[in-house]
């Protein structure tokens, strides 16, 4: 969503500049039929043409519309974004990590898990932070599921403590 300062500033030059056009296009209409005619007409008579107002209003009302439509509408939630995307790299890290569990030292798999488990500590608090909206899935994601039972990284753990 369009902060309302945001808003008031591209409706202003929206409108400015919405005017400003309609204004010399009829002006050069109105100097083209007059032309054409061959009507001699004085500078005043196209200051105060009757049909002059009609497109200036028309983009004044269409300005107002389409910045109330952009005002109005749903804030986006980018915290749900970047959660899940963070979770999926923290998740990626831990995969590669016990994969290769194998092949690396007890020590330097615990120092490593012990990091992502930092990293998700991180990520649980801003999770805990994030205004989730309407996005129901994504709060059940992390409040019934991520944030209440110990993950993967947290079980590595446990595993690595208990076979020492």
């Amino acid at each position: 969503m369009l902060k309302l300062g945001v808003c008031l500033t591209l409706y202003t030059i929206v409108l400015f500049l919405g005017l400003s056009f309609a204004n010399d296009v009829l002006i050069t209409r109105l100097e083209n039929t007059q032309r054409a005619t061959n009507c001699v007409s004085s500078p005043y008579a196209l200051k105060n043409h009757p049909m002059k107002p009609f497109p200036t209003l028309f983009l004044a009302a269409l300005t107002v519309l389409a910045t109330a439509y952009a005002c109005s509408q749903k804030p986006e939630v980018n915290c749900v974004q970047s959660l899940r995307q963070r979770d999926e790299s923290l998740m990626a890290r831990v995969d590669s990590i016990i994969q290769l569990e194998g092949t690396l030292l007890p020590e330097a798999v615990r120092a490593d898990l012990e990091s992502l488990r930092e990293e998700e500590e991180l990520l649980f608090r801003d999770a805990r932070q994030c205004d989730f909206g309407d996005d129901i899935t994504a709060y059940n994601y992390w409040h019934r599921g991520r944030l209440k039972f110990p993950g993967r990284i947290e079980s590595e753990l446990r595993k690595l403590a208990e076979g020492k």
